[in-house]
């Protein structure tokens, strides 16, 4: 007869490395596996672990129950690695704990140094309750940080103000004090803070409406704001563009004044022309130049009057002196 062979089925379910004792265990009927992430191997192992004895320690669960319900918390390559234990290698939920944090020990994110505290404090406009919360959260990756170095460390890390003056007058004895300290008096900033905004008047979420804004808040009329002894007057360039073509005027200049001139000084230039005239008729024809001569010289003396205050003929130089004078006549 052929010898039985066990299914894999059987196989999975019976070779767990638990001991005997931790197998034989009688579940309780009403216990009911709280919700805890699953743990693949890729993530912190400390931080699994710490989640699944926390919510185990609230139920009040013993040892064996704990290191059985470990097994549904992991998936995939970490499931794998618990079932390969050897059988009966695990007594209780210490050893498994420990061959787990080895196990994965390369996944533990390294933990912060004190000195990371110096860097951590409340900015500027930070309300207290955001920066508890920051504060919580950074004091949690440092790792294994005494009661008293907490305290001075927060005390330090906060703006200056009531709850920091508050610690520095009455310091608390432990850094839960100081904490608890803190939460009541952040509580006690987001009542305000509410409070006003009620106060001013909004919407339920404590910040006003565009409408609620526009109505409390007309807009009035702009005033014309009074230029000041002091302010420079902005000039803009001017680059006029005329609309319509524009012939241009040129202005005409009016004719100069005439010259003024004096008696004596036309009577000089008449005499000075009439004798380069008479110059050059003597060059030119000598017998027109006496003519020209005589004829001058007799108008000159009729000028005078000479000729009508009854001077005969004879007066003249000759005969032909006084033929000439009348025929010039």
């Amino acid at each position: 007869m052929e010898g039985r062979t066990k299914s894999p089925g059987r196989t999975l379910l019976t070779a767990l490395p638990f001991s005997s004792e931790i197998m034989s265990y009688k579940v309780p009927g009403d216990f009911k596996f709280p919700e805890q992430a699953s743990f693949d191997g890729s993530g912190d192992p400390r931080e699994h672990l710490l989640s699944y004895q926390a919510k185990m320690q609230v139920f009040g669960v013993q040892d064996p129950v704990m290191c059985r319900a470990f097994l549904p918390t992991l998936k995939g390559p970490a499931q794998r690695w618990l079932v390969a234990l050897p059988p009966g290698s695990i007594c209780n939920f210490e050893e498994l704990a420990d061959r787990f944090m080895s196990h994965y020990a390369a996944n533990i994110k390294p933990q912060k140094d004190l000195t990371h505290l110096v860097d951590v404090h409340q900015e500027e406009g930070e309300s207290l309750k955001t920066y508890l919360a920051r504060w919580q959260k950074e004091i949690q990756s440092i790792e294994e940080v005494e009661d008293q170095t907490a305290l001075t460390f927060f005390t330090e890390s906060l703006r200056s103000g009531q709850l920091y003056r508050d610690l520095r007058a009455n310091r608390p004895a432990t850094y839960e004090e100081a904490i608890h300290m803190a939460n009541k008096r952040a509580n006690t900033e987001q009542a305000m803070k509410h409070k006003r905004q009620r106060e001013v008047g909004g919407s339920a979420s404590g910040k006003r409406t565009r409408a609620e804004t526009k109505e409390r808040c007309p807009k009035a009329p702009r005033r014309p704001e009074a230029r000041r002894r002091y302010d420079k007057p902005v000039v803009h360039p001017y680059s006029p563009i005329p609309q319509h073509l524009v012939h241009e005027v040129q202005a005409v200049a009016p004719p100069p004044p005439p010259q003024l001139r004096s008696a004596w000084r036309t009577k000089n230039q008449v005499r000075y022309l009439s004798t380069i005239v008479t110059n050059l008729i003597c060059i030119i024809e000598p017998s027109q130049a006496l003519r020209t001569v005589r004829t001058s010289a007799l108008a000159k003396r009729e000028k005078k009057g000479d000729f009508f205050r009854g001077k005969s003929p004879a007066n003249f130089s000759g005969a032909g002196e006084f033929q000439t004078a009348n025929l010039n006549r």
